[in-house]
């Protein structure tokens, strides 16, 4: 349980400095600031996007999928990783619609919105591929 929560951790910060330097090269190359955007994901969840927000919001990811792979191992035994990966794949892409159907200010300038999506997908894939990278590195594979 331990190695997985600080799995989930490690991939999580991993994660959101990726997220931030990709927040970076947008802010650079593009000449955006998604730091006016603001989120809004339901009537009562609004998220302000700025560095801190990216980094946690990867940080508990990470933390929540090194709980969920810590159930899994534990309720399907040996069957619990394949079962864990494909759960992790397919939540991940079912996911995808949240930050596609997030609703942007209607102040923004049409290039920021334009190019938040593109920022939002890839970013969105950031805590998975840091867990399957740092993954090898916590647990061993048997042979």
């Amino acid at each position: 349980m331990k190695k997985s929560l600080f799995l989930g951790l490690s991939s999580g910060v991993l994660a959101g400095i990726a997220s931030i330097i990709l927040l970076m090269i947008y802010k650079e190359a593009y000449f955006t600031d998604f730091s006016v955007v603001k989120v809004t994901l339901s009537e009562s969840i609004a998220i302000q996007l700025n560095s801190l927000s990216i980094l946690l919001a990867c940080t508990m990811a990470g933390i929540i999928i090194g709980l969920v792979y810590t159930l899994f191992i534990k309720i399907f035994k040996s069957k619990g990783l394949i079962i864990f990966n494909l759960f992790l794949t397919l939540f991940t892409f079912a996911t995808l619609i949240l930050p596609m159907a997030a609703k942007l200010p209607l102040d923004l300038d049409e290039d920021t919105m334009l190019l938040f999506p593109g920022f939002a997908v890839t970013a969105h894939f950031f805590p998975i591929l840091s867990w399957y990278t740092l993954k090898p590195i916590f647990f061993r594979v048997k042979k």
